[in-house]
């Protein structure tokens, strides 16, 4: 192993030990029950010999380097979010802490007792304390280490591997499958000198697509959105994605362990097109390729779906599920908002003059890529529009049966109501009403009443309302 590597290693294992000493000290003293930790809780002694003390005199300026953002000099901090702001004085004595006040913790000043509440105020470049997806299982590392003439693949849940990748020739992908901990993030961070604000960034949840220039490195966030949609989904899960390239190699920050670049995996090993003769920024471009793909394909299925309803609709007018139209339309709607920063980002992309991106004429690549992307909100604009004209149509055929009904009410009614008045004239107790005593009056009326509903009745079909 190198000097440089040993360096590193030993820099990994102090930080590491440096985080747990700092909880543990916080939580003795202060009687912390979570995992934050107040900013004026020093750093605790090791319990090592008389070198590793030397060690640490010796390290100090490297541990400060490693927190640092070389991009933003005003980021001189630990990595991790803090509680309680610096006292003006390190001597504050502080009181014991009682042990029903241990285990029954004062709210919020706030009222509510919600941890996230502690996440607003981080200064930038601070990460949080808890990762704020939801990711099963532990995290693991999927690596593919290439060159032109060869191709290697692992894969672990150990960290401390990547030390051997930092430095390796040709072109190193990681992927992160699953977000877990954030002091995982800050030590791939560690390895690879990746700016506190980019390593921040993968931490955002529900971040908008975005791209980012950081000094010789690029970092974008976007979104693998799914290639099925659940019957009840009435939004597409999918994962956000996070991309960070540098000279040597891209790191993919994955929400969860979902395999979704297995085609480009498959074409670096087998080394078919120009994905190993390309640098990394030809596989950063490949990864963005992938999600604009899938997002593509993911319209092609709301489209069939969209098909079929209408179809369906047409053939039977009955057979319509609103709730069906009504969760197709909010899957859309959510797809073309997602489509517009897309845009944005990939516009950007385009543009940027960024050494990663203009290496081997990405440009052109990134150009076609702009148009896949116009072409996928065109789609769900269209999806949009078509699930619009099946609402509107029901809503019209719902009308014209409602006025067909109202159309026979009122034929009927207008049929009867003379019927009713002639009724209601002899049913008067009257004494002097001579048509009652005529001896043919009751036949003439019986005679005049129904030669008038025949008479309404082909006057109505000649008018085609019956």
């Amino acid at each position: 192993m190198s000097r440089r590597s040993e360096r590193r290693r030993r820099l990994l294992q102090r930080s590491q030990k440096f985080q747990r000493e700092r909880l543990r000290d916080a939580q003795e003293k202060f009687g912390l029950g979570g995992s934050r930790l107040p900013s004026h809780a020093g750093p605790r002694p090791f319990p090592d010999d008389g070198k590793a003390a030397d060690d640490d005199a010796r390290e100090g300026s490297d541990m400060d380097a490693l927190f640092r953002d070389d991009d933003n000099p005003g980021l001189d901090h630990a990595p991790f979010a803090a509680t309680s702001p610096t006292p003006a004085s390190h001597d504050t004595e502080y009181p014991e802490t009682s042990p029903d006040a241990q285990a029954h913790p004062a709210p919020h000043p706030g009222g509510v007792d919600d941890p996230d509440l502690n996440e607003i105020g981080r200064a930038p470049g601070e990460l949080p304390t808890s990762s704020p997806f939801e990711s099963e299982g532990p995290t693991r590392f999927r690596v593919l280490h290439y060159t032109a003439d060869c191709c290697t693949q692992t894969e672990f849940s150990d960290v401390d591997n990547l030390s051997a990748y930092a430095e390796k020739q040709g072109v190193v992908w990681v992927q992160m499958l699953g977000i877990t901990d954030p002091e995982i993030v800050h030590l791939v961070g560690a390895i690879f000198n990746l700016p506190m604000l980019a390593q921040e960034d993968v931490l955002a949840e529900w971040s908008r697509f975005k791209f980012d220039e950081h000094g010789d490195m690029v970092l974008a966030v976007a979104r693998a959105v799914p290639l099925r949609l659940g019957l009840k989904d009435t939004q597409p899960k999918g994962q956000q994605i996070s991309f960070i390239a540098g000279s040597n190699f891209v790191i993919s920050f994955h929400e969860n362990d979902e395999h979704v670049f297995e085609t480009i995996e498959r074409r670096i090993r087998e080394n078919t097109g120009r994905q190993r003769h390309g640098g990394p920024g030809y596989l950063f471009y490949a990864l963005f390729d992938t999600l604009v793909d899938r997002m593509l394909y993911l319209a092609d299925e709301i489209e069939d779906s969209i098909s079929e309803t209408e179809d369906r609709h047409l053939q039977d007018s009955s057979d319509i599920d609103l709730g069906e139209v009504h969760r197709l339309r909010r899957i859309v709607g959510y797809l073309g908002r997602l489509s517009m920063p897309l845009r944005e980002t990939v516009r950007r992309l385009q543009r940027s003059d960024h050494k990663l991106l203009q290496t081997l004429g990405e440009t052109m690549y990134f150009s076609d890529l702009y148009d896949h992307v116009l072409r996928a909100g065109d789609r769900f604009e269209h999806s949009r529009v078509m699930l619009q004209e099946i609402h509107d149509y029901h809503l019209t055929l719902q009308g014209v049966k409602t006025n067909e009904i109202i159309r026979l009410l009122t034929v009927i009614s207008s049929v009867f109501i003379p019927l009713t008045f002639v009724v209601g004239i002899y049913g008067m107790n009257f004494e002097n009403m001579p048509e009652l005593k005529t001896r043919y009056g009751y036949y003439v009326c019986l005679a005049a009443m129904f030669s008038f509903v025949a008479l309404a009745f082909f006057y109505f079909r000649k008018k085609k309302w019956l």
